[in-house]
């Protein structure tokens, strides 16, 4: 017996590869949340609902571009969506691993401080300055990125780097000089911010 929803699916690929404007959005409509649900269950470690909607969109978006690739004869439109958005999701957590990894490059026990002197900052924030890295981003990493860039902010910020352009290329931002580094100041506070209110937490720890 047929299965109603690859039925429907074969008829929206076809009118995908006949080149119909309106099938894109058609498939969307149909699958979207089953990948999400599907990306959530099987890769329970990506937490960020962003992360596991950006999984399901690239995989759409990349059968958009070449729906060809997909061959109904070898399994349904449905299951060989899932494959790529399970990929695309192991991929962004072994980007995330690698990103992390960099941290462990600068020694065992990587030493920051994000609060201490910083341009206009003075030495009164300093008491983060013996706090170990890995050690803040496994107990309260939730409470400091909440926003796709603050990671690689907070962990550039935990390198000690000051080189606005890293900032930069991290937050892929695009626009002017000054509207760049008017962003990397405002996310690079906002982290601050975050951590200023960690602090009873942190000294107790």
């Amino acid at each position: 017996m047929a299965d109603p929803l690859q039925t429907k699916a074969i008829a929206l690929h076809e009118k995908l590869l006949a080149g119909d404007p309106r099938a894109p959005s058609e498939i969307f409509e149909l699958f979207e949340k089953q990948l999400s649900s599907v990306v959530s269950a099987t890769v329970p470690k990506l937490v960020d609902p962003g992360d596991v909607n950006a999984a399901v969109a690239d995989a759409l978006l990349t059968y958009f571009k070449h729906p060809s690739r997909y061959d109904p004869s070898k399994s349904a439109l449905l299951t060989w969506l899932c494959n790529g958005a399970r990929y695309n999701a192991l991929s962004q957590l072994r980007d995330h691993g690698r990103r992390l990894g960099k941290l462990d490059k600068l020694g065992k026990a990587v030493r920051i401080g994000l609060l201490g002197p910083d341009n206009e900052r003075d030495g009164e924030d300093a008491f983060l300055n013996a706090i170990e890295v890995k050690q803040i981003m496994a107990q309260h990493g939730t409470e400091i990125v909440t926003d796709p860039g603050d990671q690689e902010v907070f962990l550039l910020m935990a390198a000690g780097t000051k080189d606005e352009a890293m900032f930069v290329e991290a937050l892929e931002l695009t626009g002017s000089h000054m509207e760049n580094r008017a962003e990397v100041r405002r996310r690079r506070d906002l982290i601050r911010k975050r951590l200023e209110r960690l602090r009873p937490k942190l000294r107790l720890e």
